[in-house]
């Protein structure tokens, strides 16, 4: 993990001496992130980046001088929107994803980079997880942890989960609110699955309840009303195609 963290700022460094922005997404993101080594450490994967389009070939560049190399196959198949770097005689892969985030529903972060100085912002971490189906454990202890460790907002602060960005993103699309709803509610109910001692444990429960009651009560427009009376008698979210981003 540690030695994932380290190559993850060393891609970030380097890129942005090349003029590129690049943010860690995905499991190492969130224990960038965790205060409480004990209950958030876990087994990671590769390393998950993402960045902008228009930076696109210093991106490359950056990569390919690190030594690793690019599969053009897998940025064709995904219409030049996400890259995945190799490294010859190692293990080390490096998926980047390119303006959005693009699962079950896209998430936009062209305008969100510079939130943080080396991840996504905690906001889009919370809502790329929760718009995952079918959670893992990995996936339940990454939400649990930031929602524990982190502090509640109402505006863009470092190392804070901005109720209202993530209010206003489901007020735009009910998909992804019921999904996220969907999610939050699991959440509350796997939390017993863990040893938290009793204080902990209601403050996570408290948390999660404060972002449900923001997110229902966030004003949503005329569509939207529209699309939720529709429901699910029409497809919501999209198949993911390309293998997610590293739980």
């Amino acid at each position: 993990m540690e030695d994932a963290l380290q190559k993850s700022a060393l891609i970030i460094s380097k890129a942005n001496e090349n003029g590129a922005t690049l943010r860690l997404i995905g499991g190492l993101a969130f224990r960038k992130h965790c205060r409480k080594l004990d209950f958030c450490e876990r087994e990671y994967g590769d390393i998950d980046l993402v960045g902008l389009s228009h930076d696109a070939p210093m991106i490359i560049k950056t990569l390919v001088d690190l030594g690793y190399k690019e599969n053009t196959r897998y940025t064709l198949i995904s219409g030049g929107n996400r890259f995945l770097f190799e490294k010859f005689g190692s293990k080390d892969h490096v998926d980047i994803f390119l303006d959005k985030l693009r699962m079950e529903h896209e998430i936009d972060l062209r305008k969100r980079l510079g939130l943080e100085e080396f991840t996504i912002s905690v906001s889009d971490l919370l809502v790329c997880k929760l718009i995952i189906m079918n959670f893992n454990e990995k996936d339940y202890r990454d939400i649990i942890t930031i929602v524990k460790d982190l502090d509640l907002g109402e505006e863009d602060l470092p190392s804070t989960i901005n109720m209202n960005y993530i209010g206003e993103l489901c007020s735009r699309n009910w998909g992804l609110y019921h999904d996220i709803i969907s999610s939050i509610d699991d959440c509350i109910e796997f939390v017993k699955n863990y040893q938290l001692e009793e204080e902990v444990a209601n403050k996570v429960l408290m948390r999660f309840n404060s972002i449900r009651k923001v997110i229902v009560e966030y004003p949503k427009p005329a569509k939207w009303k529209f699309r939720r009376y529709i429901g699910e008698r029409y497809p919501w979210r999209k198949q993911v195609e390309l293998e997610r981003v590293e739980r």
